[in-house]
């Protein structure tokens, strides 16, 4: 879906790196497409996890302005047997609508659909162990540098 994308392959080998070097490291899911690539969520968390990840995220997909027509032309170039599906369901979750801006659900959405997705995000980060535990900001561990950015592997 996202030609410029690193491949999944490359994204999961930088989680590993990451999380080798005990760098605390996530994954988000996003854009979450209802109809589209939502059943495809237990998979990514379980590899994300395998790999190291140790919190995770979701957003489900958002199309404000210009970028609902885009989408939906590309929906139909590329999935038009599922097309009006995905958009039902995305209209479904907003509504009524395509796209909704309203604070504290335009991450999430709202309805059965919205919930079920994230009913199955919660009991599968439960299943693998994704946020689990509270990571907490140690302040005391920073150190001032002056002349530029540190290197991430001391290399």
């Amino acid at each position: 879906m996202e030609p410029r994308t690193s491949a999944p392959e490359q994204r999961l080998k930088t989680i590993e790196t990451l999380a080798a070097a005990g760098i605390p490291v996530g994954v988000s899911l996003a854009p979450v497409i209802p109809g589209l690539n939502d059943s495809e969520m237990p998979a990514i968390l379980k590899r994300a996890r395998e790999n190291g990840a140790g919190f995770a995220f979701y957003t489900m997909v958002r199309l404000p302005h210009g970028v609902k027509d885009l989408f939906v032309e590309w929906l139909h170039r590329e999935f038009p047997d599922r097309a009006e599906k995905v958009i039902n369901r995305i209209k479904e979750i907003r509504d009524g609508k395509l796209n909704s801006s309203e604070f504290g659900t335009r991450m999430t959405g709202t309805g059965e659909i919205a919930d079920s997705i994230a009913q199955l995000f919660d009991l599968t980060c439960q299943k693998y162990g994704i946020n689990a535990r509270e990571s907490r900001l140690r302040k005391d561990l920073f150190i001032g540098r002056q002349d530029g950015q540190f290197d991430l592997f001391g290399q």
